[in-house]
């Protein structure tokens, strides 16, 4: 079976990173699914936070990883082990709580993110993300 080039139907993939967040399969309009490699090494070194306007599901893959998450009613970390997830809706950012650690994410292909200072959590920028079938 062929293991190079875009991966689509039947093709196999070997779920590691090699980038910090790479999208290896997607179904435009619905889903993507992406390995996230987290440059945080700790929860200390995260400066700002992130929500998507949809829920994104995490799985550990290999690690422990962690993830810092604010859901309005305080913040506080969670590590997962491999084979754990955690569906996720509010501000939040991983960290790699062993060398090799990393997740995959399961997100739509359309969303907005919102970016806030971890610290003040005063809002920093928002992003959109259209599906690449929305994109002119």
């Amino acid at each position: 079976m062929d293991r190079s080039g875009p991966k689509t139907g039947s093709s196999v993939l070997a779920l590691k990173p090699d980038t910090v967040w790479k999208v290896v399969y997607s179904d435009e309009g619905a889903w993507r699914a992406g390995i996230y490699r987290p440059a945080a090494s700790c929860a200390a070194e995260i400066k700002e936070l992130e929500k998507h306007s949809h829920p994104e599901l995490f799985v550990c893959m290999e690690g422990p990883s962690g993830l810092v998450i604010d859901d309005g009613a305080g913040e506080r970390e969670i590590v997962l082990s491999p084979g754990e997830s955690l569906l996720v809706s509010g501000y939040h950012s991983g960290f790699r709580a062993s060398e090799h650690g990393f997740f995959l994410v399961i997100e739509r292909t359309d969303f907005t993110t919102e970016y806030i200072d971890r610290l003040t959590k005063s809002h920093l920028r928002s992003v959109r993300v259209p599906s690449s079938e929305n994109k002119n």
